[in-house]
This record gives structure tokens, sequence and C-alpha cells, in this order.
């Protein structure tokens, strides 16, 4: 098992975790042959008092064993097929070893109740497997500004009311974030049709229609920014607070706080 070590709090200049602290599994990212997490998870992640956990892509089921809460964090890597509105499966399908690995870590997260935080592709892969559907390029999305930015400060996003993450962010009605997203989860009307026949469409108030998730934060170009669902304890960010949490920023630290809140709880129901 690779863990944070209390040296490492240390180093970072935090506290160290106390011994019954919840433990979250982070997963990491393998790039040319090496397993990394980007400092800025680790930090934001650290700052909440919970001991780390770091999964590679090997038996990450059994990695999870004894975790009380899964970040999935951001990535570049091909997720599958039939995820996307637009699907095209002539050439076979196709998944890639790193979305195998976020596949079967929100699997194992799901089955047992474990919350779970996702960040960027993270997110779009929990919406993923809850059947919602991805779009490949915001660039296809009619309207949509550039969500491929490297702006500290990239656009604004509104919170929608009285959802899990307006109340998180004590009813903040908007925000700017950053935004490094090329693919896109589609918004609700264009879902709809994947859940509900036209009838029931037709027959009933389309707002009245639950999809899986809900959607939490928009920006104003119509492209969705957070979803999730309070009682499955899922929280999905498109943006990286994390970003902002090394910076200093307490809000968007409330983010990874959230997380570190329901993995005590979640460990609590486990003792």
């Amino acid at each position: 098992m690779l863990e944070l070590r209390d040296d490492d709090y240390k180093f970072m200049g935090l506290d160290v975790p106390a011994p019954d602290a919840p433990i979250v599994a982070l997963l990491m990212g393998r790039e040319h042959d090496s397993y990394a997490s980007d400092w800025n998870y680790v930090r934001a992640l650290a700052k909440t008092g919970v001991r780390i956990r770091f999964i590679t892509y090997d038996t990450p089921i059994p990695q999870m064993f004894g975790c009380d809460g899964l970040v999935l964090p951001g990535g570049s890597f091909k997720s599958p097929e039939e995820f996307y509105v637009d699907a095209n499966m002539e050439g076979g399908d196709v998944i890639s070893e790193r979305a195998m690995a976020y596949m079967n870590c929100i699997n194992c997260a799901v089955a047992d109740g474990m919350p779970i935080l996702g960040i960027c592709a993270g997110a779009q892969m929990v919406a993923g497997m809850f059947r919602m559907k991805l779009i490949r390029d915001t660039k296809q999305f009619k309207g949509a500004m550039n969500h491929k930015s490297d702006e500290i400060y990239a656009h604004d996003v509104d919170i929608i009311p009285g959802t899990m993450l307006a109340k998180l962010l004590f009813n903040l009605k908007r925000m700017k974030v950053n935004s490094r997203h090329t693919e896109m989860l589609a918004p609700r009307e264009m879902q709809l049709p994947f859940f509900f026949s036209k009838e029931k469409r037709s027959s009933a108030d389309i707002d009245s229609l639950q999809l899986p998730l809900d959607y939490y934060a928009m920006s104003g170009d119509g492209v969705p920014e957070a979803w999730g669902s309070e009682a499955k304890k899922i929280l999905c960010i498109q943006w990286h607070p994390e970003d902002f949490c090394v910076l200093g920023d307490a809000m968007m630290q409330r983010i990874y706080g959230w997380l570190a809140d329901k993995a005590r709880d979640y460990k609590k129901s486990r003792e």
C-alpha cells in the first residue's frame, strides 16, 4: 500500500493526521511509465486531516480495502465509446488501462456507499458510469466558449440554488474558475432521450424527470460545470479547485473538506 507518511505531512507544514483518521484513496496517473499524483491534489486533500493512500492501475480494488473515500483526478485518456452522445462503435471499443482503473474504482466505491469526489476527467468518468452522456469536444457544442485555457480565472460558473454544492458553498451564486477540459458532460435536455421515452417527456413536467445525477453548476454558455448526488455521496467538479486550495482559497477548500467529512461519516458507519 502506498500511503503518505507522517514526515510527508510535516514536510508540507501540516499536522499529522490522527491515527484513526479516515483513509482517502487517490487514484494516480501514469505518464511515461511512471505513476504520479499532482502536488495540488495531495496538498488540498492533506489539509483536510485525512490519511492518503495512492492507488495504481494494477488491481485497484484490493488497494481500496479499508479506505473511506475516493478522489478521481483529471487527466487525458480514452474513455468508453458508449459514454458519448456521438458514440461510434464501428471500429470497436478498446478501453484504456487508465479508464478501466477509474471504472473499477467507481464500481467499488458505489457498491460500498463510499463517498466520491471526481475532478475534471474523473468527474466525467463518474457521469459515464451512471449512463450520463458526454460530448467529445466542447467546440462541437453550439455557443461554447474556449474551455481549454491556461488562465487562473478562465470564466464564471453559476451555481444552481438549492443544490448540494450551493449549500456547501454558503449559497454562493457565482464564482470564477479555471478551465482545462476538452470533453464535457452533455446538458440535461440532451440526456433526457436516453432515459425517458418521448411519451414520458411530452406528458410530464420535464423539470420533474429525475436523472441519475443532479446538475449543480453551469457556465454561461450552457456547459455543465458540477454534478452529483447527495444521496449517493458523489460530488463531481469540472474545474480544478485544488489549484485554488493551494493558494489559500477557503471556499474551494470546502470542496475537499466535503469529501473528508463524508469519509469520516463512512468510517464511523463501518465501525
